[in-house]
């Protein structure tokens, strides 16, 4: 049967940029846009003469090589290989209690895939990629068997939109009836409620938060110092502000703004947290409230949502958005601090961020989105200040209408 084949495209061409992008290339050096340039610029090579039959095959390897190297972890048979010196599948199977046949089954894909290397005389040992996970530096194996776990919730996407409709979660039963909860045949239940049921993936869960903060800066690019106006007045109140972190940064870099002009509020017992934040300034008012009851603080300059609309659907981020709007003063300003998608092609991880928030009932949003969502709670928005970060992390300043 004839295969139809790609589109032509100067190889060439590719090819030199590739190689001109390499000589600037130091693998010692940390050089991750460089990186990422490369590795883009290599996929388009590789899809220039790719046909569709081709990369159907990729995309089912990668899913077969990640599951198998998922299992090996599991095992301990990563971990149990020695540093630098090649072991046997018998010496395997005696460190592990995994079956050497089995082993060897599931060695074949990770090993196709460069990840561990096969000697002639039938022995395994290390490359520099799975000797990260085998050291374990920095969670990097509770970390990878999360992810996989998470992302395997969406190849169960066919079979959830036909049982549950082909619609994004919505409403106030999204946090509880969602992709996720249904794989994990608790309906009912939330996310985090689910998590916290395997403290291995919660610590993962938790570290990757404490690793998204790289790509989501608190200032820098948005002028906090702008809202300071009258005596006496509120400044900022942080809605969903955690520990109270993200008003400490702010403080940290306006000094204009004092401690006692800012409030940060979440529920009861994150607020005893915050109390023990020692980073917190003293003088910024800690408030126990849930942010989808009617909002306490009447007036303030600004009210402060970071990270919290995108975990929200649609109706939800709009019942929060009314109740701020009912509480600010004609010159008030929501400040929605989180990811906006581009409309175009994307980069990076945007799209797998997007796809990760539909698993929880949550959603990644555009311009369109947020302006849709501002606009049924009164709003209107004003401007997007962006951070500069490939995350596409920004914050979305709205007035009221």
């Amino acid at each position: 049967m004839a295969t139809s084949q790609p589109p032509t495209k100067d190889l060439t061409a590719l090819a030199t940029q590739i190689l001109e992008l390499s000589k600037s290339y130091d693998p010692a050096a940390k050089q991750t846009n460089l990186e990422r340039e490369i590795v883009t610029k290599a996929r388009e090579l590789i899809a220039a003469v790719q046909t569709p039959r081709d990369y159907m095959t990729t995309v089912l390897r990668s899913i077969m090589e990640s599951s198998a190297f998922r299992a090996l972890l599991s095992l301990g048979a990563i971990q149990a290989i020695p540093p630098t010196d090649p072991i046997t599948l018998a010496d395997l199977e005696s460190k592990t209690g995994a079956q050497a046949s089995l082993l060897k089954r599931l060695f074949r894909p990770v090993v196709q895939g460069g990840i561990i290397t096969l000697h002639p005389d039938g022995t395994y040992s290390h490359t520099p990629m799975s000797a990260v996970y085998a050291r374990d530096e920095g969670d990097v194996a509770s970390l990878y068997n999360y992810m996989f776990d998470e992302a395997m919730v969406q190849t169960g996407f066919a079979e959830y939109f036909q049982q549950r409709g082909a619609r994004e979660p919505d409403g106030e039963l999204a946090t509880t009836h969602n992709p996720r909860t249904w794989h994990a045949r608790q309906e009912g239940k939330t996310v985090f409620e689910i998590l916290e049921q395997d403290p291995e993936h919660l610590r993962a869960f938790q570290k990757l938060m404490v690793m998204a903060t790289r790509f989501r800066p608190y200032t820098g690019f948005y002028d906090f110092g702008k809202l300071v106006g009258e005596e006496g007045r509120t400044v900022i109140v942080d809605v969903g502000g955690a520990d109270g972190t993200t008003v400490a940064k702010i403080l940290e870099a306006h000094p204009d703004i004092k401690p006692e002009q800012c409030v940060v509020q979440d529920r009861e017992q994150v607020i005893e947290l915050a109390k023990k934040n020692e980073g917190l300034q003293k003088g910024v008012r800690l408030q126990a409230h849930d942010f989808f009851l009617p909002q306490p603080v009447k007036g303030a300059k600004a009210y402060h949502l970071r990270a919290i609309c995108h975990d929200w659907s649609d109706t939800m981020v709009v019942k929060i958005l009314k109740h701020l709007a009912d509480a600010a003063a004609k010159d008030s300003k929501v400040l929605i601090a989180d990811v906006v998608m581009p409309e175009g092609p994307l980069g990076g991880m945007a799209a797998f961020m997007d796809l990760g928030m539909l698993c929880i009932g949550g959603k990644e949003r555009t311009k369109q989105n947020f302006e849709e969502v501002l606009g049924a709670a009164g709003w209107e928005l004003d401007a997007i200040y962006p951070s500069g970060y490939e995350s596409g992390f920004s914050i979305v300043e709205a007035s009221l209408k």
